[in-house]
C-alpha cells in the first residue's frame, strides 16, 4: 500500500513538471534598453516588453520596478472629449470639452499580442526586478475596439481575438464581474556600466564621501548633470544633495521629494526642470526672474526653469517644509509626468 501511495505521489509530481516544462509563463517578459545605460544617470530608453502568452486578454494595471517609483502611468482612466454608448458602439468626440464618463484602457494585450512599455529610471544596480499587474478577461468580459480614429468603438467578435493586432490603442472593457489583479515578477539585467566623465568625474560612493555625506547600503542616488550634483534618498527617505563645487563637493540640503522626482529634475532640453509651482510662493524668486505664474492645478507644467532658478526653487521648498513630488496627467494618452510643488507635507 504504500509502495502504491508512493508511485501515485511521484506520478502526480512529475506530471507537474511536464506541464510546467510545456506551458510557457503567463506573460513573456524581457527588456529593452535603448541608448547607453550609465550609473546615476537617468536612462529615458529603458523599456520593458511584454508578450500576453494566455489564450484570453488581459488589461495592464501596473508596470514598475520593485523598490523604485510606483508606475503612475493612467492604464484605466477617461480622456478629454465626450463618450457616449449604446448597445453596439461608443462614439467618442474629443473635440467636446470636458471628461469622458468612459473610462478607457490604454494596455490590453489579445493572447500572442505585444507591448512595450517605456519604463525609465536611473539604475540602481546591474539587476532590477519588474512587477506587472494585470487583470485577466474572461468570457463575460465584453471588449470595445475602436474601428478608425479611435472615435467609434464596436464589440470584438470573438473569433477576431486571435488575429487583430491591437496593443498599445484605446479600448473600452465592460467586466462581467469585479476582476481580480495578478502579478508577475521578474528579474532583468540591466546593462549598467560606469562613466565618471558623465558624473562629475567621481561615483556617487565619492562624491558622497568628500560632501562629508554618509551614504550606507540601501540609498538611492541620482547624478543631474544640469544641477551638477548627486543626489541622495537615504534609507530614511531624507533628500541631501552632493553638489560640485569646483574641485570639491559640497553638502547641501534638499526638500522632501517623492521617490520619482529626482528623474524629472532637469531632465527637459538644456538641463531645464518643468514644474507646476503653487500660487502664494516664490514671490522673490518670481520677481528675481519674472516668472510667470501657472494656473491653479495646472498638470502640463507650463513654467520651465533653468538650473540656477531650479536651485533657488528647490532651496525655498526646503525652508518651507515644501514637498516635490511628480504628477501625472490622467486623461493624458500617453505618459506625461511633471514635477509639482505641494505646500506643507503632502504625499505622493
Amino acid at each position: 500500500m504504500r509502495v502504491l501511495l508512493f508511485l501515485l505521489v511521484l506520478a502526480a509530481l512529475t506530471a507537474s513538471d511536464v506541464r510546467a516544462q510545456r506551458d510557457p509563463p503567463r506573460l513573456g517578459v524581457s527588456l529593452v534598453a535603448e541608448g547607453e545605460v550609465v550609473q546615476g544617470l537617468l536612462c529615458p530608453g529603458l523599456c520593458v516588453a511584454i508578450v500576453n502568452n494566455q489564450r484570453h486578454p488581459i488589461a495592464l494595471r501596473r508596470v514598475t520596478w520593485t523598490d523604485y517609483p510606483a508606475d503612475e502611468r493612467p492604464w484605466l482612466a477617461p480622456v478629454i472629449g465626450d463618450a457616449r454608448r449604446d448597445d453596439e458602439k461608443i462614439s467618442l468626440n474629443p473635440m467636446i470639452k470636458g471628461v469622458s464618463k468612459v473610462e478607457f484602457e490604454r494596455g490590453l494585450l489579445l493572447p500572442g499580442e505585444k507591448l512595450v512599455v517605456p519604463t525609465p529610471m536611473t539604475p540602481q544596480a546591474d539587476v532590477h526586478e519588474v512587477k506587472i499587474e494585470f487583470v485577466d478577461l474572461d468570457r463575460s468580459a465584453r471588449i470595445f475596439f475602436p474601428q478608425a480614429g479611435e472615435t467609434v468603438f464596436v464589440p470584438l467578435a470573438p473569433d477576431a481575438v486571435r488575429s487583430r493586432a491591437h496593443a498599445g490603442r484605446l479600448a473600452v472593457v465592460d467586466f462581467g464581474a469585479t476582476p481580480q489583479v495578478s502579478t508577475c515578477a521578474e528579474t532583468l539585467k540591466i546593462p549598467l556600466r560606469q562613466d565618471h566623465q558623465k558624473t562629475g568625474g567621481a561615483s556617487a560612493e565619492q562624491a558622497a564621501r568628500a560632501a562629508g555625506i554618509t551614504f550606507p547600503e540601501g540609498s538611492l542616488s541620482w547624478y543631474r548633470p544640469a544641477l551638477g550634483a548627486w543626489i541622495f534618498c537615504l534609507p530614511d527617505q531624507a533628500m541631501v544633495a552632493a553638489a560640485r563645487d569646483g574641485r570639491s563637493w559640497k553638502k547641501r540640503d534638499l526638500p522632501k521629494m517623492s521617490p520619482a522626482a529626482p528623474d524629472l529634475l532637469g531632465a527637459e532640453p538644456e538641463g531645464m526642470m518643468r514644474v507646476d509651482l503653487p500660487f502664494g510662493g516664490f514671490e522673490e524668486i518670481r520677481a528675481k526672474y519674472t516668472l510667470k505664474s501657472p494656473e491653479i492645478g495646472a498638470v502640463d507644467g507650463k513654467t520651465l526653469l533653468p538650473p540656477r532658478v531650479a536651485w533657488d526653487v528647490l532651496n525655498e521648498c526646503a525652508r518651507n517644509n515644501w514637498r516635490v513630488k511628480v504628477t501625472t496627467n490622467p486623461y493624458a494618452r500617453g505618459l506625461t509626468r511633471v514635477l509639482e510643488v505641494v505646500k506643507g507635507d503632502a504625499g505622493g
